[in-house]
């Protein structure tokens, strides 16, 4: 019953096989939403929070909610970390440890051990599917290879924007 409203965004891209460089696209959307080229990670999170919102990143795209009465704001934030993502060496390289560490935690659990030789069987490895990130995979990939995934696949020509909830489309769509 709250007035609140949701922005989905999505980027319509078939899979990619990521090869010797598994782990691009997990970099990538890692790395999104932490900050903009116009607002530092800090501030971005602080707004974030600030306004009670959730705002979260993925390779394929983002979401983002609010309370009505933040939904410019909220709306604003999202476009600009999807089209001015604060993308940094240093980032890169803390997400590099970041998901390394993941690799090591996973290769306890069955359950994530499973999964990974479920999409290889089904799949095969030579399918966006079936093929799965591993230690020397994670260690080819470079901060270029991050930016460059970035600069072809996360595009507006490619994007579609679900909006949801309390919000008026005639208000909404000159902000969009």
């Amino acid at each position: 019953k709250l007035p609140r409203v949701s922005y989905n965004l999505t980027i319509d891209r078939d899979p990619i096989i990521e090869g010797d460089k598994a782990g691009v696209t997990s970099l990538l959307g890692s790395m999104l939403g932490n900050g903009t080229t116009n607002i530092s990670k800090d501030d971005f999170n602080e707004e974030v929070d600030f306004l009670g919102a959730r705002l979260s990143f993925g390779f394929s795209g983002g979401f983002a909610s609010s309370l009505t009465k933040y939904s410019d704001r909220i709306l604003q934030l999202l476009a600009d970390a999807a089209m001015n993502p604060l993308l940094t060496e240093e980032e890169f390289g803390k997400e590099i440890e970041k998901l390394l560490e993941g690799l090591k935690s996973e290769a306890k659990s069955v359950d994530a051990v499973a999964s990974i030789a479920g999409g290889a069987l089904t799949y095969g490895r030579n399918h966006p599917y079936g093929e799965f990130e591993n230690e020397a995979t994670i260690n080819n990939v470079s901060f270029e290879d991050v930016q460059e995934y970035y600069k072809n696949f996360f595009n507006p020509k490619q994007a579609y924007l679900v909006i949801i909830g309390d919000i008026n489309p005639e208000k909404v769509k000159p902000i969009i």
